[in-house]
């Protein structure tokens, strides 16, 4: 199938998940999109495992995608191509679904991180201490978590003013608020700069710059700039935030230019600056060079989103203790922690060697466990991935749009039919779901445990169509009956409750507990039939299984619904002399095209007393 076209150069994520069968039902292996074995040289893919998925962008080689996440780059423009890894179609069932993604590219080269203040640890202290300073027209000479600032004014190159009012009515401690209260800012729209001297060319540094503004609408976009890499520092207001540049010194001055971002106004695009500090810091040079999200809308309390990102080493050298932390940001304040992982990229746990490196994790909106502070609504949000090196140095920090929403309500089980059941008889068991979509067949499986015996069925459980499916025999019990818990996981992730119901070892009424094809009366070399599968017409032969019949008598007749017809035990029905077998010839009138139920009988003596209840089952279903 195509799903989408690309030009030469994009990228694009892809995610599968979902079960497919080779062949016919119950005659092949049931596969996921990583598929199983290797297929030979006809086919899509000659080497990779037979049904997996595979895809193409243009004329460019089919690939190898599986469950992904997969990143496929387009060498050359044209349609992206999706396929099953196989030489034979006609007979496969079921189906994978997949997911495409178009990988967003983040600038690269920046090694700037934007974050929230919300308090007095989000002014960094690591590294060596170089100089601080409070700015603006009343300077307060302060302490904020081990950072001395001072009040120098220094620096400042161009038509910078002195702010007059209280730029700052966030909840901080009372110095953190002081140092934030007043600022210096730009009075024209043309570029400004602001410069540090002293450094040591050759030298890695973390400048912080410090943003506070809750009186109007200055600074709110501007473009900062060192040594020709620029920042877009918009849309940051009401929040007070510090932006942290690492660099390696260049020379022994370091400016930094403020010039009005694209879209600003008169109020907008000029610069304020409320204080800096700067250290002597290890410089971590790395960066996202993409990300992408399986999926941009978050249920709150809801699945996890996968996404993948690549990020690049930049140095010479290892960097260690390194993980990635996701958040989930809204205005005014909230966020809260969307989940968090250490790197690992195919080497040393916790390590990042030079070069790139790709590293899938996933991300969850929730409220109010997850760390943060405040609470996360219905409607746009953002998600921040943060590459970190320990639990204070970030590395770089990627924002991706998303919107959250309600939690869907999950699929419930609220009935099962029969219950109690005997599993393994043939029999079929009919669920009622709600909030739930359709049960597919040969996708969606229903898993199943005996509480007694603590035996729980494998993937055999496929449904057959609509809610039925016909349960593994092992779980029945040897005797009696037994507690059991049922529950569906559909191929979408979704997953039921656990629904509790009966085991028996014997149902109450006479039961079939199979049909198999024969040739004729007493035919035991025949395969068993599938009630749902398989397709039988007038004339043909089947042996009954039964249980619970009289066996005392040889008054045996069969009751066909399509059509409404009767088979004694002199016409066309052969009884075995235990009363456990039966053999009979389909009646005139039962076409593959339609379901029947066959209905097997014994009377309860010779003399003609009354007949025994119906054994039951359907077949051509």
């Amino acid at each position: 199938i195509v799903a989408g076209t690309f030009s030469a150069g994009e990228q694009v994520s892809i995610t599968a998940t979902g079960f497919a069968n080779r062949a016919a039902p119950g005659l092949g292996p049931i596969d996921t999109p990583e598929g199983s074995d290797v297929c030979p040289s006809n086919c899509l893919l000659p080497g990779a495992p037979v049904m997996s998925l595979v895809a193409r962008i243009g004329s460019g080689p089919w690939q190898f995608v599986g469950a992904g996440p997969t990143v496929l780059t387009a060498t050359a423009g044209g349609d992206l191509e999706i396929g099953v890894n196989d030489n034979f179609y006609n007979d496969n069932t079921g189906a994978y679904y997949v997911s495409v993604t178009p990988v967003v590219n983040v600038p690269g080269n920046v090694v700037f991180t934007e974050t929230v203040v919300t308090d007095d640890t989000d002014i960094l202290n690591n590294g060596v201490f170089v100089v601080a300073n409070d700015l603006g027209g009343s300077p307060n000479a302060l302490v904020i978590n081990g950072v001395v600032f001072g009040t120098d004014q220094g620096g400042l190159n161009g038509p910078w003013g002195n702010g007059v009012g209280d730029f700052s009515v966030d909840p901080f401690s009372a110095d953190l608020d002081a140092l934030l209260t007043d600022l210096a800012f730009s009075t024209t729209l043309s570029p400004v700069s602001f410069s540090i001297g002293g450094l040591t060319a050759g030298t890695d540094y973390r400048l912080q710059l410090l943003f506070s503004n809750d009186l109007n609408t200055t600074g709110d976009r501007v473009d900062v700039t060192i040594d020709g890499v620029t920042w877009v520092l918009d849309d940051w207001q009401p929040d007070a935030v510090n932006l942290i540049a690492n660099f390696t010194a260049s020379s022994s001055t370091v400016t930094v230019t403020f010039a009005p971002g694209a879209g600003s106004t008169g109020e907008s695009g000029r610069a304020v600056l409320n204080g800096y500090a700067l250290h002597e810091a290890p410089f971590i040079n790395a960066q996202f060079t993409s990300v992408s999200l399986s999926t941009t809308t978050l249920e709150l309390g809801g699945p996890s989103a996968l996404f993948t990102t690549t990020f690049s080493n930049d140095t010479a050298a290892v960097i260690t203790d390194a993980a990635l932390q996701t958040w989930i940001d809204q205005p005014g304040g909230v966020y809260r922690a969307g989940g968090a992982s250490v790197v690992f990229c195919g080497t040393v746990l916790r390590e990042i060697p030079p070069g790139p490196c790709t590293r899938a994790q996933s991300v969850a909106a929730g409220n109010p466990l997850a760390a943060g502070s405040g609470t996360l609504v219905p409607g746009p949000a953002m998600a921040r991935i943060e590459l970190k090196q320990g639990t204070d140095v970030i590395i770089d920090t990627v924002s991706i749009p998303i919107t959250l929403v309600d939690p869907s309500p999950s699929p419930v089980i609220t009935a099962a039919t029969p219950n109690p059941m005997a599993p393994g008889f043939g029999q079929l068991v009919t669920f009622n779901i709600v909030n739930g979509p359709g049960l597919q067949r040969d996708v969606d499986i229903l898993w199943a445990r005996n509480e007694a015996t603590g035996v729980t069925t494998s993937t055999s459980n496929f449904v057959f169509g609509g809610t039925t499916i016909r349960l593994d025999g092992a779980l029945r019990p040897s005797s009696g009956t037994a507690p059991a818990t049922i529950w569906v996981e559909y191929a979408n992730g979704d997953r039921t409750n656990d629904f509790s119901m009966t085991f028996s070892a014997t149902p109450a009424a006479p039961i079939i507990t199979g049909v198999s094809t024969a040739t004729a009366c007493f035919d035991f070399g025949g395969t068993p039939i599938d009630p749902v599968n398989d397709r039988l017409v007038a004339g043909d032969w089947v042996r009954i299984d039964a249980q619970g019949l009289d066996s005392s008598t040889a008054l045996i007749d069969v009751l066909t619904t399509q059509p409404a017809s009767f088979v004694s035990s002199t016409a066309g029905l052969c009884p075995s002399t235990t009363g456990g077998n039966y053999w009979v010839q389909l009646p005139p009138g039962v076409a593959a095209s339609a379901p029947f139920t066959l209905q097997i009988r014994a009377n309860q003596s010779n003399s003609g007393g009354a007949p025994g209840d119906y054994a039951t089952i359907n077949l051509n279903q």
